[in-house]
């Protein structure tokens, strides 16, 4: 963010007050877009843009509106020259391109613009190296054509602006494995960072008292070699060229070379160029994210807020009803635990909650759930002569009541049925058998099974006559060798001994009769 600002502002000659805004529009714009944040959505030049005509000019005077107004002329004119080239959250990978050999061609565009995006990539390729410590070892080579646009003497340091971003990293990168080859016909036009950290310099054919000063000093000649600089041959029809040239290693004298001229046809159309590119143009663009306008991230943003208000209001509404009625919390607490234990009795349910000790605020809770349609109740009877068990069943209310997603009670049909099949897994447990509720055999599932010296049991739990010759027809048949039906007292046991006659008296021979409660001891 702060790079990016010290790029931009340096080559459009923004001043510390222009520098100030767009830095915190900037910022604002990285924070709504959850960049601070790990976001992989980041905002365009165009959203700068939008976000500095949106500063209101009336809340500002004098320099400060000057501040604001030169800032917005700058970043307009950069999306004048760049346009469609910046209207993305990323575009071509930048790590992906060094991989390649690239050319940028800049012609036409303004000079500010130029420099822009040069300074731009190269600060993106240092900082790229240096957070990945990517050291020693030649990595690329960049080659600058007319490269006054980058390294220009007159932007290397302003008393406004200071030393430029460009000449603070040439000086290091180095370092990080790039070689740079700077090449433009007016030396005294470059800038003197360049010049000092050069380790070769050519110098060809010179016209005009100031570049030929400029490369005697920067070649470091004596007057003999002076005068060998101004007659540097440099003829177009007998194909010879001379050159100067300067190494600061192994030679440091200067000597004279011929240079070569490299033959080749400049025939490639701009309508060619398309057609050789399009391939890996198509490639590169699969990998651009598309700009996600700030307008939208603000909409986002302001619902989310509208969210959050709401939530916060509903928040503080639970928390008030909350504090009017600690009874509506004993309640979900209650029912929680019904959830979590549907089976035990309710002096149990009642230790393990801690409630109140007075029977009758207690009785109150259990009362108020059943009054309010959040419980159904089903009184078990123990067996004859001892006292009835009570059990709940939450309902539909009570579930919206405690605000539950689900309450899933292991086995199957009503209630009572699943506390049954419960209760005789939990028997045929404690006597050291692997009891399963719904265990399968075949193509059915018996209420509990399990194996008794290698034999398959099934019991049924038959609390009505309904379906007893079906279930014992099925277990039968997917091989159960011992089938106990579990039936709710002594009298059912005739009833059924009588069903199954009239249907097969040899079923009986097969099946063992249970009274329900015997399971509870």
């Amino acid at each position: 963010m702060q790079a990016f600002t010290n790029v931009f502002c340096q080559v459009y000659w923004l001043l510390s007050g222009s520098k100030s805004i767009i830095l915190d529009h900037i910022n604002r714009l990285y924070t709504d877009y959850g960049v601070f944040s790990g976001s992989d959505v980041y905002p365009t030049m165009f959203d700068l843009y939008e976000s500095l005509k949106s500063h209101k000019l009336a809340r500002m005077y004098g320099r400060e509106a000057g501040f604001l107004e030169s800032a917005q002329n700058r970043v307009n004119e950069c999306l004048l020259s760049f346009g469609q080239m910046v209207d993305c959250d990323k575009g071509f990978p930048i790590e992906e391109l060094l991989t390649r050999n690239v050319v940028f061609e800049l012609e036409g565009l303004l000079a500010e613009n130029q420099a822009f995006f040069l300074n731009i990539i190269l600060r993106y390729i240092f900082q790229y190296h240096i957070s990945n410590n990517h050291r020693s070892g030649l990595k690329h080579v960049f080659l600058f054509d007319e490269a006054k646009a980058v390294y220009n003497k007159e932007r290397e340091f302003t008393k406004e602006l200071g030393v430029s971003e460009i000449a603070q990293f040439t000086s290091k990168i180095r370092e990080f494995g790039e070689g740079l080859v700077v090449a433009d016909q007016m030396p005294t036009k470059l800038a003197d960072s360049i010049k000092a950290n050069t380790y070769t310099v050519i110098c060809m054919s010179q016209s005009g008292g100031p570049n030929v000063f400029e490369m005697n000093r920067t070649l470091g000649l004596n007057p003999d070699q002076e005068e060998a600089l101004r007659i540097l041959q440099a003829d177009k029809d007998t194909q010879i060229f001379e050159a100067i040239v300067k190494l600061s290693g192994k030679w440091l004298k200067p000597f004279i070379i011929q240079v070569m001229p490299l033959q080749l046809k400049k025939d490639l159309s701009s309508a060619g160029l398309q057609r050789f590119m399009t391939p890996l143009l198509l490639e590169l663009k699969k990998k651009l994210i598309p700009r996600t306008e700030y307008k939208q991230i603000l909409n986002a943003k302001q619902k989310q807020q509208h969210g959050e208000e709401a939530q916060k209001r509903k928040e503080k509404q639970e928390e008030v009803e909350q504090k009017e009625s600690v009874e509506g919390n004993i309640l979900i607490k209650i029912l929680t635990n019904i959830r979590d234990y549907p089976f035990i009795d309710q002096k149990t349910r009642i230790e393990m909650l801690k409630l109140p000790s007075s029977s009758s605020t207690t009785d109150k809770y259990f009362k108020e759930l059943v009054a309010k349609g959040l419980v159904r109740t089903y009184p078990i009877g123990l067996g004859r002569g001892l006292s009835t068990k009570v059990l709940y069943e939450i309902t539909p209310q009570g579930k919206a009541f405690a605000k539950m997603d689900k309450v899933e009670i292991p086995g199957k049909g009503d209630f009572k049925h699943k506390y049954w099949q419960h209760v005789i897994k939990n028997f045929f447990e404690t006597l050291g058998y692997d009891a399963v509720i719904e265990k399968r055999y075949g193509l059915k599932n018996v209420d509990v099974g399990f194996e008794m010296n290698g034999k398959k049991a099934a019991v049924e739990v038959e609390l009505s006559s309904e379906h007893l010759i079906e279930n014992i027809h099925k277990d039968l048949e997917a091989g159960c060798e011992i089938v106990i039906i579990a039936v709710p007292n002594k009298r059912s046991i005739k009833v059924y001994e009588k069903k199954i006659r009239f249907y097969n008296k040899e079923f009986l021979e097969k099946i063992e009769f249970r009274v329900l409660t015997d399971f509870l001891s």
